[in-house]
């Protein structure tokens, strides 16, 4: 199971014209803006998104970072201090979760010199209980396998499930 390295984190600071800004490892800046700007009840030009860098995020920083954010944003407003806020690895687990389980079956064609000229797979995506971004896992599988590899007869197809983890 792959997890990112530095735990979810952020540190707003807020401004004198009711905006903010948020400084915080993120896979996803414009979900960030709307994620803070929507519980904070202000424009999108309000919230000023700040990242210095994020390495190994292996989508744990697309969606769960904006949680992580929003939260700071209410107390740095409602204080009117800067606010830094950063979970324990053990929390982090717990909210932010993993990569989703994922099981796959495949077909594939090689000529004699073992070239790949064909693949069928089939993915199976366990989402647990919260779909969350797994349709865009399912959508990411797909284009990192057509843009990796030059396969001339590909065909891919991946469902998501809900289960009880």
């Amino acid at each position: 199971n792959h997890f990112y390295m530095e735990c979810q984190n952020a540190y707003v600071v807020p401004d004198e014209d009711k905006g903010v800004t948020v400084n915080c490892p993120m896979q996803w800046p414009d979900a960030m803006v709307k994620g803070v700007a929507a519980v904070l009840g202000v424009p999108h030009h309000k919230v000023r998104a700040v990242q210095r860098r994020c390495g190994g995020g292996f989508g744990g920083k697309n969606t769960g970072a904006v949680q992580i954010a929003a939260a700071t944003a209410i107390a740095a407003v409602k204080t009117r201090r800067p606010v830094r806020y950063m979970l324990t690895r053990d929390s982090d687990f717990y909210i932010i979760g993993g990569r989703e389980e994922t099981r796959a079956k495949y077909e594939a064609v090689f000529d004699d010199e073992g070239k790949l000229h064909g693949l069928k797979m089939e993915g199976m995506l366990n989402s647990g209980y919260l779909v969350d971004l797994s349709w865009f896992t399912n959508f990411s599988f797909a284009g990192a396998l057509n843009e990796a590899y030059y396969i001339p007869n590909l065909s891919f197809s991946c469902e998501s499930f809900a289960s009880n983890t």
